[in-house]
């Protein structure tokens, strides 16, 4: 009886892995979906009256065809997050398909940020072994106007300062908007900086839609004599106010020699 022992523990051990080794072969693999290339936008600085155009790649992890699967975007910005802005199908989603797919937003309702998800198979209509990877999100700033310098040059006084001058320099702003709902700008903060160090915080005038306005800053004490400095305005330093064109927000004096 003990000398069968061994054998009958060997004849257990072969049915449990027999029956562990059934249950693996009776697995099924599930479908998943997902992104090899995340939403890319057509234009990288839209403004309020731009459509969007997204271009992303999905891919079907499985062996399966899955022709015709929906996908939609949604604003999750807007007061209706729940709400696609744009719904079309994969029209070939073959087994282990990388499918290129685009789709087109149409311009936002309020300018600012605004978050959108693509969003492959939104109805979860196939049970998937991973429904996490199924959404990419991209966010854009809308701009609704364009602040700038009307004439691009800065008027200094005096315009032979020495070390023991205050001088005032005097620009113009434009502000420029396409749309009626930019609305006015307020306190919309500049800085002065002297030789890349900044020296003065101002606010610009109420700005109203394509509106012009001159700017004088305060009294500056000049840094050092005997030498050249050079002036630089930069327009809504922190980007506070979406625009259309972030490059044109910066303005240098020729060099000004101080007495």
């Amino acid at each position: 009886m003990l000398r069968s022992l061994p054998l009958a523990l060997l004849s257990v051990y072969a049915v449990l892995a027999f029956l562990i080794g059934g249950c693996g072969q009776t697995q099924t693999q599930q479908p998943d979906f997902g992104f090899t290339v995340t939403p890319v936008a057509s234009i990288a600085q839209p403004g309020t009256s731009d459509a969007e155009t997204l271009s992303f790649t999905v891919v079907n992890n499985f062996f399966q065809d899955f022709s015709g699967m929906p996908y939609s975007v949604f604003d999750l910005s807007s007061s209706t997050p729940t709400t696609a802005v744009f719904s079309s199908t994969v029209t070939s989603f073959g087994p282990n398909a990388v499918v290129p797919l685009t789709a087109t937003i149409p311009a936002p309702s309020f300018s600012g940020s605004h978050t959108y998800r693509v969003f492959l198979d939104p109805q979860n209509l196939v049970a998937e072994s991973n429904e996490d990877n199924n959404k990419a999100d991209i966010t854009l700033v809308y701009a609704n106007g364009d602040l700038f310098f009307g004439n691009q040059t800065v008027t200094i006084a005096p315009p032979n300062p020495t070390s023991a001058d205050h001088i005032q320099l005097t620009f113009v702003v434009n502000y420029q908007a396409t749309s009626t709902s930019a609305g006015t700008l307020s306190g919309v903060p500049y800085t002065v900086l002297v030789d890349g160090i900044a020296v003065f915080t101002g606010s610009l005038p109420a700005l109203t839609i394509n509106s012009t306005t001159i700017v004088q800053t305060d009294p500056l004490p000049t840094t050092g004599g005997g030498v050249s400095h050079i002036y630089t305005i930069i327009l809504d330093p922190n980007n506070l106010v979406p625009e259309t064109h972030e490059d044109n927000n910066t303005l240098l004096t020729p060099p000004v020699a101080v007495g």
